[in-house]
């Protein structure tokens, strides 16, 4: 997913559709409890016209590293915590929060997201089993697609390495955070804690926003983190969320050459 940007883009969009997913499906309900839920055909009990709409909205960033500078792409989603709602074409839209977030909907979300992404990953002919996607229910380990072979999967190829490049080895080796080259070829990759980088944390409060584990979700090749919330009125906390998920790469500033050969 690293080197193709439209299989990027496609798993993106399928991450964002699920979490705005979950946000409808749980307005809809809030105006159910409120005696305003829309008719099947989507006209409020009140209105005779046009459709009650609901609006979620999002800004997505897109990470293609950890903190190892390792290949890691996954996404780092704010999203309003409700959505807008109109009932009428010319409705001025009234802002709905979300209620309360709970482990059983984070886990909906999960498995929403994981099939999605199966259904993008078989739209662009690739094998959602040997990517690390679990098996449909029902489905027993490879029989669903026992035809393939490893050569038939361009994202675990990594191009053809039958070429001589050495691309191929460097990009798997990144993706599993292994030393490439050298003599620790293979090993894992060394890293080293900053100490003053976890003060500067704790000082900012940051340490102490320990996620509840319910509302985090790590399985099947897959981990959901919903458990951060900016507060109305916290625009200090929110800059600095906003400055996190939208970093770059690197800093050069902050990098460093030991005397021991290694990179700080």
């Amino acid at each position: 997913m690293a080197m193709d940007a439209c299989l990027c883009r496609d798993v993106s969009r399928a991450h964002l559709r699920a979490v705005s997913a979950s946000y409808v499906r749980r307005a809809k309900a809030a105006l159910a409890l409120e005696g305003q839920e829309p008719h099947p055909d989507g006209v409020s009990p009140t209105a005779t016209s046009d459709a009650i709409q609901f609006h979620p909205g999002a800004v997505n960033s897109t990470q293609r590293f950890g903190s190892a500078l390792e290949a890691n792409v996954h996404y780092h989603s704010l999203y309003l915590d409700g959505v807008y709602v109109t009932r009428s074409a010319f409705d001025r839209p009234e802002f709905l929060p979300a209620g309360p977030l709970k482990s059983d909907e984070v886990q909906r979300v999960h498995r929403d997201v994981i099939a999605r992404i199966r259904r993008v990953l078989e739209k662009h002919d690739l094998n959602p089993l040997a990517l690390g996607l679990p098996p449909r229910t029902g489905v027993k380990g490879t029989a669903e697609f026992a035809d393939s072979t490893e050569f038939e999967q361009p994202l675990l190829d990594f191009g053809d390495a039958r070429d001589g490049s050495f691309f191929p080895g460097l990009k798997a080796a990144s993706v599993n955070s292994l030393v490439p080259f050298g003599p620790r070829a293979g090993l894992p990759l060394q890293r080293l804690r900053d100490p003053d980088l976890q003060r500067a944390f704790e000082s900012a409060g940051w340490s102490s926003q320990r996620v509840s584990p319910p509302l985090v979700v790590n399985s099947s090749g897959f981990s959901l983190h919903a458990a951060t919330v900016v507060r109305k009125g916290q625009r200090d906390r929110l800059e600095k969320l906003c400055r996190y998920v939208t970093r770059p790469v690197l800093c050069l500033d902050r990098l460093e050459v030991r005397s021991d050969g290694l990179i700080s």
